[in-house]
């Protein structure tokens, strides 16, 4: 099972780090084709293609280019209420740095608090991963609380796409301060890691509106206003921010399910969005 979910999820974040001529043998270059010509003179001979040489009566070459260049970048929750739930989120650093390593993709790490603690530089491969994780493994904060100004810090220095965002924490913040960062949300494509320990219920939104009541003492029936704030949660999907939400009880298994129904509802939406624009 767990062989199946994992190639499930690595080809969905394929997807989401290559273009739409993506080709599953690597060229000489690169994956994608930038253009098809005639052989000019100082043209790399491996670029010549056999089948459209002998289709056109010419020399032909099919000129490649790298990767689409994109860049992950992890935000790091490691404020005293994600102490217990730390395992996690590496566990989660861990899963989606090899897949997008295996992308030939590269990534950066932060750590923030109430201010932003450390910062890894983009890097791609499998000794990255390693001394990425054993950085988030070893390092120690010097605050305990966390505040959005030290995320909004790390969005704005984050270059515009091709980058994914992915921020690790608890959401567990003060009322408001989701909202400060809504202007910085729409300008990155940026997903919500929410980590809670199975006692966490998520908040329940309070309506505004009245609700029927019975006092006990009188036995009469009387009507009372409600006033309450929403759920961080739909807070974020009224920004157009994604997010999925995991349990310190989720084994890897659990994790990575739960990564795979994120990025399939990703390309859903996508696919919805292309249709509805060609149709129009």
């Amino acid at each position: 099972m767990s062989r199946k979910i994992n190639f499930r999820l690595k080809c969905l974040l394929s997807e989401e780090f290559f273009g739409d001529f993506g080709s599953r043998r690597r060229g000489f270059e690169g994956y994608e084709i930038e253009v098809i010509r005639k052989y000019q003179p100082g043209d790399p001979p491996e670029a010549i293609n056999p089948r459209l040489s002998a289709r056109r009566g010419m020399p032909m070459v099919k000129i490649t280019r790298p990767p689409t260049g994109f860049t992950g970048h992890f935000i790091c929750d490691f404020s005293r209420s994600m102490e217990e739930k730390r395992f996690v989120l590496l566990a989660l650093v861990r899963i989606l740095a090899e897949h997008i390593s295996d992308n030939n993709a590269h990534f950066a790490c932060s750590i923030v608090t109430s201010r932003l603690e450390m910062e890894i530089m983009a890097g791609c491969g499998t000794a990255h991963v390693t001394s990425v994780v054993r950085k988030l493994e070893e390092f120690r904060p010097q605050h305990s609380s966390l505040e959005c100004a030290s995320i909004g810090a790390v969005l704005r220095r984050v270059r515009r796409p091709p980058q994914l965002v992915f921020i690790f924490t608890d959401l567990l913040w003060k009322r408001g301060e989701l909202s400060r960062l809504s202007s910085i949300f729409r300008l990155h494509d940026v997903i919500f890691c929410i980590i809670r320990e199975p006692a966490e219920e998520p908040q329940k939104p309070l309506r505004f509106g009245t609700i029927q009541f019975m006092d006990v003492e009188s036995e009469k029936h009387g009507v009372g206003t409600v006033i309450g704030a929403p759920d961080p949660v739909r807070v974020l999907s009224g920004f157009g921010v994604d997010w999925q939400e995991f349990s310190t009880g989720d084994n890897p298994d659990a994790i990575i399910n739960k990564l795979i129904i994120l990025f399939e509802r990703r390309k859903l939406r996508a696919t919805g969005e292309s249709q509805k624009g060609g149709g129009a």
